[in-house]
């Protein structure tokens, strides 16, 4: 029980961080229609390709003997070029909806991404260092 309680804890407390580094943005309401609109766009062309897969395709990204990246191999050589097009259309769509949303960015909200990528990245430097140790 002080486990389940000690990860909600955490859970709570990163929705809170997140929450406030979104509000630290101060987003326009143009800037949230936008960004919404890209979480939906991205959420249904998940699901068309999900729909898309094979049984046998299924089989392998279920495959837990195999690590992430083996999983991932092991479909691309799989895919269908029907398959290969919706992947290629995903990341032109979302190619250009991040283009799209960053020309509405003013020079305080870049700089403030910046900031927190920045920060991001020197984080996952020290796990990697941790973990290669």
């Amino acid at each position: 029980m002080k486990n389940i309680s000690l990860i909600l804890l955490l859970l709570s407390f990163f929705h809170v961080f997140a929450q406030n580094e979104i509000e630290r943005l101060d987003l326009s309401n143009e800037q949230k229609e936008l960004l919404s609109s890209q979480k939906e766009m991205i959420k249904k062309n998940s699901a068309y390709f999900k729909a898309s897969l094979s049984k046998e395709q299924r089989a392998i990204l279920k495959n837990k003997k195999l690590s992430k990246i083996q999983r991932q191999r092991a479909l691309k050589k799989t895919l269908t070029n029907s398959q290969k097009k919706i992947i290629s259309k995903n990341k032109t769509n979302i190619r250009l909806a991040k283009a799209k949303f960053r020309a509405t960015l003013t020079t305080k909200q870049k700089n403030l991404i910046r900031e927190r990528v920045s920060n991001k990245d020197k984080v996952r430097a020290k796990k990697n260092i941790r973990r290669n140790m």
